[in-house]
């Protein structure tokens, strides 16, 4: 029995394998919090990020944050400047690649 699916595409694989995700909340010990800007210690160099959502607690509709408000700093940070601050219970979700 298989844990998990895995394309039988070679290059759909690829893809899905080099996209990694993270799900965070203001209490991981990962992120930082300043006004409507989240940071996010990713502990390895970003080459891109590919989407960031900001769910908010009770709202049912996630606001994308644009590619114009996410900062990849050298220090292995990414940074959202969200639409909104980050409330305690809210999430965020990026999708980013680990530079090669």
């Amino acid at each position: 029995m298989s844990i998990s699916y895995q394309s039988k595409d070679d290059k759909v694989l690829s893809v899905a394998l080099k996209v990694q995700e993270l799900c965070v909340k203001k209490s991981d010990g990962i992120v930082s919090v300043s006004g409507s800007d989240v940071s996010i210690s990713v502990g390895e160099s970003v080459a891109e990020v590919r989407a960031a959502v900001h769910c908010k607690d009770g709202d049912a509709s996630p606001l994308l944050v644009a590619q114009a408000d996410i900062d990849l700093s050298v220090d292995k940070v990414i940074t959202l400047t969200l639409s909104a601050a980050m409330a305690d219970d809210d999430a965020v979700v990026v999708k980013y690649v680990i530079a090669e």
